[in-house]
Parts: structure tokens; C-alpha cells; sequence
């Protein structure tokens, strides 16, 4: 019986062990996120003081490159173990919305300005956390599924926006345009670009039952993707890089591109 019970304290112990160390790791993933940047007020014209109190914008801290990096580390770090804690918890502090998203385009309007090495690497970084962040869960048991779904299509409201969309395309374009003289961190920049929109594209939209008005609403998402994807001329880019045969890259880019 004793050792039955003292069987008994020793999980309880290890369990609450386990739980103080995931508890910790979450801090300090937190910590990460929390050093991206964060919003302020944006003062805007000077003489109209009530439309700048109203009006924020998105500042990326002088860590924010670094941070972006962690997130990127303990990604792959969460890939070992099982339950994917880290994309969990992003999803749920809804970082990619409020935080990489707003860092990658201000940083695609700086590339598009002219050459910027910082604003370069700090796209690229937002860029790979889009790939890792939207990549498909199939291959994943379906209790892993069922906790990502719901992530997964805010994610694809979040980029079904205007100026997500250009931005996205605007670099994608500019760097295609160099043709032979593409550095690898551009052509990296590019290749990205592609998944992000094969990943999105691909996210299931959930079935509609009658009357059902918020499931209606999600799948109008998918719609209003389409609709941003045609107005900004995705539809012909895309085109343009399938058919095309004197780049070695573009010619790898095909099977992304047929996905899409």
C-alpha cells in the first residue's frame, strides 16, 4: 500500500514538475512575442488633435529582428516534442495578426522605397513565420487538427486584407524582375512568398450548415481572398511564373505554383 502511494506522489510530483517547466517555457516565449513591438499613437497631422488621439500605428521594437528570430528557434524546438505548444500559443496571443503581419509590411514598403539589407532580413524572417505558421496540419492526428483548424482559418482572414496582398505580391514581383542577378536571401524572399499563398489557399473553409450565419461568414473569407487575389493580379503573376522557362528557380517553383 505504501508503495502504491508513494508510486502515486512521485507522478503527482513529476507532473506538477512538467508543469512548471512548460509554464516557464511559455514565459519565455511570451517574452519573445512581447519584444516584437507594440502599437502607438500616431500623431499623424499635428492640427487635428482628436483624429491623431484616435489613430495608431505599429512600432517594431530595436529587438524586433532578434525576436523574430526566437520565434523562428523555438518553432523548430517545438517540432521535437508533441502538441505543437509554441504554434498553440501564438495562435492564441494571435501574434501573426497583431504582430508579424504589421512588421512585414512595413518592412516590404521600405524594400519597395529601395535597397534595405535590415528591412530585407527582417521580411524574410516575417516571411518564413507565415510558411511555419500556415503550413498545412494533415499530416497531424486529427485531435491535433481540431486544435489548429480554428487558428488556422483566422489566419486566412488575416491575410484576405488589401494590403497584405500587396505587399506580398509588390516584393514578389520587384525581386522576379532581377531575373539571374536575384541574390539567394531575395530568391528565398520569393519562394516563401509562394508557399505562403499556396498554404493559405489551402486552408479548409468549414462546412455550411442551414442557417448557420457564422460559419457563412467564414467561408465568405475564402471568397474575399479570391477577390483580393484578382483585384491585385495575383491570378496573372502566378501565370506568368508557371509559364516561364529560362530561370532555373522559376522552373522549381512549378509544383507551388500548380497548388496553388
Amino acid at each position: 500500500m505504501l508503495e502504491q502511494e508513494d508510486y502515486t506522489h512521485t507522478q503527482e510530483e513529476e507532473e506538477a514538475i512538467v508543469g512548471q517547466e512548460i509554464a516557464r517555457y511559455r514565459n519565455i516565449v511570451l517574452s519573445a512575442c512581447s519584444s516584437l513591438g507594440n502599437l502607438q499613437p500616431d500623431e499623424g497631422d499635428a492640427s487635428d488633435t482628436q483624429q491623431a488621439e484616435n489613430k495608431m500605428r505599429y512600432v517594431p521594437s530595436p529587438d524586433c529582428q532578434a525576436s523574430l528570430k526566437d520565434i523562428k528557434r523555438y518553432i523548430q524546438m517545438d517540432e521535437q516534442g508533441e502538441g505543437k505548444l509554441v504554434l498553440q500559443w501564438l495562435g492564441e496571443w494571435q501574434v501573426l495578426e497583431k504582430d508579424i503581419i504589421p512588421i512585414f509590411i512595413i518592412n516590404a514598403k521600405r524594400l519597395i522605397k529601395g535597397p534595405d539589407d535590415l528591412a530585407l532580413k527582417t521580411a524574410v524572417s516575417c516571411i518564413e513565420l507565415f510558411v511555419f505558421l500556415t503550413w498545412s496540419m494533415d499530416s497531424e492526428t486529427d485531435e491535433v487538427k481540431m486544435q489548429f483548424i480554428r487558428i488556422l482559418r483566422s489566419y486566412k482572414r488575416a491575410f484576405a486584407k488589401d494590403d497584405v496582398v500587396f505587399c506580398l505580391l509588390a516584393v514578389a514581383v520587384m525581386y522576379t524582375k532581377r531575373g539571374s542577378a536575384l541574390t539567394d536571401k531575395e530568391w528565398m524572399m520569393v519562394k516563401g512568398i509562394m508557399y505562403v499563398f499556396r498554404n493559405i489557399l489551402a486552408i479548409p473553409d468549414p462546412l455550411v450548415a442551414p442557417a448557420a450565419g457564422s460559419l457563412t461568414a467564414q467561408v465568405e473569407v475564402h471568397d474575399r481572398l479570391i477577390a483580393v487575389l484578382d483585384k491585385q493580379l495575383a491570378i496573372d503573376f502566378f501565370l506568368a511564373l508557371a509559364s516561364s522557362s529560362d530561370q532555373r528557380r522559376l522552373k522549381d517553383l512549378r509544383p507551388t505554383l500548380l497548388d496553388i
